[in-house]
């Protein structure tokens, strides 16, 4: 199972990547399109 965060949240971002769980920090919806694809 692979398992990838897409937060608005810094702080979300820095506790699951403690946890091992890799991400991006978005805020506008084009950005959020992009790591969709």
């Amino acid at each position: 199972m692979k398992i990838f965060l897409i937060s608005d949240n810094t702080h979300t971002l820095a506790g699951m990547r403690l946890a091992g769980i890799e991400g991006v920090v978005v805020h506008e919806r084009e950005e959020i399109l992009k790591e969709l694809e």
